[in-house]
């Protein structure tokens, strides 16, 4: 679906959409950076040479990851947009599907369970809407295609725990064991994730701990048997969103109060009292 509108348009791919959404996430940052970091940051940004030469090359992760990162920054202001985001982040990439119970688990503590359930309903219902055509023509198909990530043969490669065992430092285990250690450090970050949300009741402190999400949910990967350097190379440009995003949010609350505050000195005359009665 991300070709057809490419295709109305003329172009013979979709490269000027993944560049776009390379150049909107680095602007992002950079804007929703401290002024005396933007040098920083812009500096930063364009070091990472790999993330760019795959996205110049076609790869489409950067779609994805913008989505994440724009659920996760909206979702306090913003939580239906964030939800959509988030759901169209999991409709063009299964890497969304590993940020999303993370955010769940944010979203409950936050807003509570009701909100929680909402938000993942509205992510089901935008995955689905768009995946309908598909998944009514050729359900079978459109399954296996899901699953393919997992289910299709392929040889060890990647970068992570698979390197050392390619480099001769460990052994070549089956399959089933960098499985089962994926598998368990993403529990475990379920359970340390939930437990450092509901350990405190300050709100700063959970959305602090919130945004941390976005660097926990891929590094599972980097046991996999296939580890593909495209499933984390935003983890810098990850990390870098969960270091700023709680900046942004004092900024933009402190924006919020002192237009509030503007609007109340011209509202209330000078040397007038308010009384609470």
């Amino acid at each position: 679906l991300l070709a057809v509108p490419f295709i109305w348009a003329g172009f013979s791919s979709t490269q000027p959409l993944y560049v776009l959404c390379l150049m909107l996430l680095f602007v992002l940052l950079i804007r929703w950076s401290p002024p005396v970091w933007r040098w920083r940051v812009a500096l930063l940004l364009v070091s990472l040479s790999i993330p760019i030469a795959l996205t110049l090359r076609s790869s489409f992760e950067v779609v994805c990851i913008l989505c994440i990162f724009g659920a996760w920054h909206t979702q306090e202001r913003h939580p239906w947009v964030a939800a959509i985001l988030l759901g169209l982040a999991c409709t063009v990439k299964q890497l969304a599907w590993l940020f999303l119970p993370l955010y769940l688990l944010w979203v409950w503590r936050q807003r509570g369970w009701r909100a929680s359930a909402l938000d993942g309903a509205i992510c089901a219902l935008v995955f689905f809407a768009i995946n309908a055509p598909f998944l009514l023509v050729a359900p079978a198909a459109w399954g296996s295609s899901m699953l393919l990530p997992i289910t299709e043969p392929a040889f060890p490669s990647g970068i992570g725990l698979i390197t050392l065992s390619q480099g001769g430092l460990l052994p070549l285990f089956p399959g089933w064991i960098y499985t089962a250690l994926e598998v368990a450090l993403y529990l475990g970050t379920l359970v340390w994730f939930s437990a450092r949300l509901w350990h405190t009741i300050e709100s700063r402190v959970i959305a602090a701990v919130g945004v941390w999400g976005l660097l926990l949910a891929p590094l599972p990967l980097l046991l996999g048997e296939r580890s593909l350097i495209s499933y984390t190379m935003f983890l810098p440009a990850l990390t870098l969103a969960a270091l700023l995003q709680p900046i942004s949010s004092q900024q933009s609350s402190a924006a919020h109060a002192t237009s509030h505050l503007s609007l109340a000195s011209g509202i209330i005359p000078p040397g007038a009292t308010v009384s609470n009665e």
